[in-house]
């Protein structure tokens, strides 16, 4: 009823007419009116009673809806007059309640949207259905957009949704904003912006910077996958990468994974250009694909210039010279390897430190005074330093010491290069010396017809000139014996040295300091005598005092032949020493060969002659014996060739074994040839070694096995096991062929070979004994003689020389053995031969 009421006196307000004024007619119309009313809200209690699960809530609900919504809600009237509006309207128009009401609703419109609201609430009124719209309200600052929601509700009355979109339309804006920024800044930004889809690995944004890098289109990369992005060893070095950084992110990886890398792409023009790669993972929102944001930049102006770098590290750490950079204090902050090779000082014990530590006290302090003058007004000094190095010892260095300037001119840094220079120090300061020693070799070889004596007592006075020694000796020593024979002595010595005796013999064991030159064979010095050595011996009594000592060998060929000893120096003895000591007794020696020389050639001169008598008569054999079987080849072969048809097959392979036979003489001969040539000018290298004989008689047999086959033969071995001793492989080989050859020779089918040894106690006797045809006395006195023929054909007709045999003479006897043959005509015989056990 009080609902009924209040709709009443709406209606009564509204129809603007007193109640008791009303005519009866219009009493009974507001009734029915008021029971229509009462009637639709009845119906809609029904309504709301069978939605609502819980009737109080849902009835405060109700009729808190319109007024309470968080949303805004308009009754506009088909003229688009606001006929009421709830509390979030008019808190998002900023205006009363009751000033709102009755108003049109484009008073509260920017005039700009107007127009729009007109359209879309014909469009409403004509039954269109239309979306959401968006409008900015009327002189509202800050500004407020509202969003319309416009939908019939009564007759010629609609409900108009009202939203504040501000917050939206700001973002968007915003974003709107951004995106032109972000467009400009791709388009006019040096680095490419990229984003790569992980799976296609194909690119699905690249920014039109790309050109200016590489020189293809946006476009163009963005059709292409990652093997056309990069070089062969890039892609690859990417791909991995690639790989690795993926294993580590998942969908659900909080990490946020970057990675950079430098790589090389290919430019359209066909050039490369390097460029640093900052990539980032993440997983797309819109296909939940894992995808890479990346950024390149151009840096092959730093890859140029760190090549560049790399060069002149390359060049600082290999150059030979030393190179240091010190701070403005002098305190070192870098050296190069030959700084480490030249001082001694690691890099580690070297920076940090000042290069005084190679002060060595000899350089004057004005040099030190002018160079810190120098390089501090930002002048660069040169000069020379006389410095230590780390084992104590000293040397001479050529500097030029540079300073550094930075991008204002001030001085940062100095740089040094230095350059060892103690070689050429040395040099100039032998010259002299070495003038000196000119002139005492040329007097010295003026003296070639003195006797050795006297030139070994001026050589040894040139010795002590050129070492500037007190004192020296010369000691010949026989190697064989191992005795040391002195030769000559200093005459100053002799007179205050009382123990001395001209050529007095030492036995090399015995000898001291003196005699460790021979036992190491090389140049002994020491300059504090005093100190302990195991090689030291002592002196006799009334020996002078030994300061410093210097010993050289001197050797002939491979062999010591003398030592040259000098003492007592003011300084120590140096390599210069040794070189000056050296030379002196090449120079002694030469003279000694040159008598010796003349000996020889004397000598050669005799063993020439005799030579050349041998020479005659061995070319005699040899043209004889080589005649022969060329005349037997060419024999028959000319048969073979002209009557070819006309043999049969036995008498063609007869006639191809008799010329095979023939040229297998032949090459044995022409070797014994080569072997002998090589023993009579005396280029037969002779190199003994320990040599077992059963290993190598092993291969002399199967040498010759089928040859012993084809006859029948047997070869037998009794040989003391194991037997070895000092001989030549190649030589001692030959002559077992030799032998072992004339003995299957001279042996008739189904005969035997047996091959002995016996051993004593200093040498292996050998005998190889067939049961061949043997040979007469006669034949054996000349059976190792050149001068004499004692060739004779085998059972089966085989040819030999005899040269075999004049070889085994030679070599046995370079081995310090004999040979020699026991026969018997009819019964065979038996060549002996011995070699020494140990070599002589």
């Amino acid at each position: 009823m009080d609902t009924l009421r209040k709709k009443a006196e709406e209606l009564m307000k509204t129809k603007k007419i007193p109640f008791d004024k009303m005519s009866n007619e219009e009493m009974v119309k507001l009734l029915e009116e008021l029971q229509i009313n009462k009637i639709e809200l009845q119906l809609q209690n029904e309504e709301l009673r069978a939605c609502r699960l819980e009737p109080e809530i849902a009835n405060n609900k109700f009729f808190n809806f319109f007024d309470f919504s968080p949303i805004g809600f308009l009754l506009l009237d088909d003229k688009g007059i606001i006929l009421d509006l709830n509390l979030k309207a008019a808190e998002l128009f900023q205006r009363r309640k009751d000033s709102t009401i009755n108003r049109p609703i484009i008073t509260i419109l920017d005039t700009l949207g107007i127009s729009v609201f007109h359209e879309k609430f014909e469009f409403v009124q004509k039954g269109r259905k239309i979306d959401n719209f968006e409008l900015l309200l009327n002189n509202l600052h800050p500004e407020v957009y509202i969003e319309l929601n416009i939908s019939p509700y009564k007759t010629d009355t609609y409900l108009v949704a009202v939203t504040d979109v501000t917050a939206k339309v700001n973002t968007l804006e915003q974003l709107l904003r951004n995106e032109k920024k972000y467009r400009f800044l791709t388009e006019k930004i040096i680095d490419v912006l990229w984003v790569m889809d992980c799976d296609s690995e194909k690119f699905t944004y690249v920014s039109p910077s790309v050109e200016n890098l590489r020189g293809f289109t946006a476009e163009e990369v963005m059709n292409g996958t990652i093997l056309d992005a990069f070089t062969k060893l890039s892609l690859e070095k990417f791909e991995n990468n690639l790989k690795r950084r993926l294993s580590c992110f998942t969908h659900a990886s909080d990490m946020d994974i970057v990675f950079t890398d430098e790589l090389e792409q290919p430019k359209k023009n066909g050039d490369t250009v390097w460029t640093e790669l900052i990539c980032h993972f993440r997983i797309n929102p819109e296909n939940d694909k894992t995808e890479i944001i990346g950024v390149s930049r151009d840096i092959t102006n730093r890859k140029q210039t760190e090549r560049e770098l790399k060069k002149l590290k390359t060049a600082v750490e290999q150059c030979p010279v030393t190179i240091a950079i010190t701070d403005t204090n002098g305190t070192l902050e870098y050296v190069n390897p030959a700084f480490t090779k030249i001082t001694g000082y690691t890099p580690e014990e070297a920076i940090g430190n000042n290069p005084r530590v190679l002060k060595s006290e000899k350089t004057p302090p004005e040099i030190f005074k002018h160079l810190w003058e120098t390089i501090t007004n930002g002048n660069v000094w040169q000069g020379e330093f006389i410095n230590k190095r780390k084992d104590g010892r000293l040397f001479h260095e050529e500097a030029v010491i540079s300073p550094v300037f930075d991008e204002y001119g001030n001085i940062i840094n100095y740089i040094a290069i230095k350059n060892d220079i103690s070689v050429r120090k040395q040099q100039e300061d032998t010259i002299s010396m070495n003038n000196e020693r000119l002139r005492h070799l040329l007097e010295l070889a003026q003296m070639k017809e003195t006797d050795i004596f006297t030139i070994l007592d001026k050589a040894l006075s040139i010795a002590q000139i050129l070492t500037k020694s007190k004192f020296g000796f010369i000691h010949h020593y026989d190697y064989k014996n191992k005795l040391l024979i002195l030769n000559s002595w200093s005459n100053e010595v002799m007179k205050d040295c009382k123990t001395i005796e001209k050529k007095t013999i030492y036995e090399l064991d015995k000898t001291g300091w003196w005699g460790e030159t021979i036992r190491q064979k090389k140049p002994i010095i020491i300059n504090n005598y005093s100190i302990d050595s195991p090689f030291k011996k002592g002196v006799p009594e009334g020996h002078i005092p030994l300061k410093r000592f210097l010993s050289i060998p001197v050797f002939d060929e491979n062999e010591i032949i003398a030592v040259i000893a000098v003492a007592n120096k003011e300084e120590d003895y140096d390599d210069l020493d040794i070189m000056q000591l050296n030379l002196l007794a090449e120079s002694v020696w030469s003279i000694s060969r040159q008598k010796e020389d003349e000996k020889k050639i004397r000598r050669y001169a005799e063993e020439l002659k005799e030579a050349n008598s041998t020479k005659d008569k061995f070319f005699s054999i040899i043209a004889h014996d080589l005649k022969n079987p060329f005349n037997i080849i060419m024999g028959f072969s000319e048969m073979l060739v002209n009557n070819y048809d006309k043999y049969d097959d036995a008498k063609r392979k007869n006639f191809l074994k008799n010329i095979y036979q023939t040229t297998q003489n032949t090459y044995k001969l022409l070797e014994n040839l080569l072997e002998w040539s090589r023993v009579q000018r005396g280029v037969m290298p002779f190199n003994p070694k320990e040599l077992f004989f059963d290993q190598m008689m092993q291969e002399c047999f199967s040498l010759f096995e089928e040859q012993a086959k084809a006859k029948e033969i047997e070869i037998s071995s009794f040989l003391d096991s194991p037997i070895s001793a000092h001989a030549d492989p190649s030589m001692i080989k030959t002559i077992f062929r030799n032998l072992l050859s004339n003995a299957i020779k001279f042996t008739p089918r189904g005969g035997t070979i047996k091959l002995f040894s016996v051993s004593s106690n200093d040498e292996i006797e050998f005998t190889i004994a067939d049961s061949g045809i043997g040979m007469s006395l006669a034949t054996q006195e000349n059976l190792f003689r050149i001068d004499t023929n004692t060739s004779q054909p085998g059972t089966e007709d085989e040819q030999g020389t005899g040269l075999g045999l004049l070889l085994c003479k030679e070599f046995i006897e370079k081995h310090e053995g004999k040979i020699w043959v026991d026969s018997e005509e009819g019964k065979g015989s038996a060549f002996k031969f011995t070699l020494p056990l140990g070599g002589r």
